[in-house]
């Protein structure tokens, strides 16, 4: 009597459904694969969209600096033609 063999057995059937179930698994390995580079090219882009923010942000507060201390330099000449002008 022939057989299929024993379900444990290592023969051509058992190997075809290793076979198979590895390469579900290795699928399923695939789709996580490209979820998470999706996830990380939305994540550079966000860094990217945030660095240059970043960028704006810093000119605009260097110009902020920029006029602050020429407003006060201003207010500091006002005061000091406005003492001599009050002295004389």
């Amino acid at each position: 009597m022939v057989t299929g063999g024993r379900a444990g057995e290592a023969g051509p059937l058992g190997m075809k459904r290793e076979l198979r179930a590895i390469d579900a698994e290795i699928m399923q390995l695939e789709h996580q694969m490209e979820e998470m580079q999706a996830s990380l090219e939305t994540v550079n882009a966000e860094i990217q969209a945030s660095e240059q923010s970043l960028e704006e942000i810093s000119a605009q507060q260097l110009d902020a600096e920029r006029n602050l201390f020429a407003a006060i330099t201003a207010t500091s000449k006002l005061r000091v033609n406005s003492r001599v002008l009050a002295s004389s």
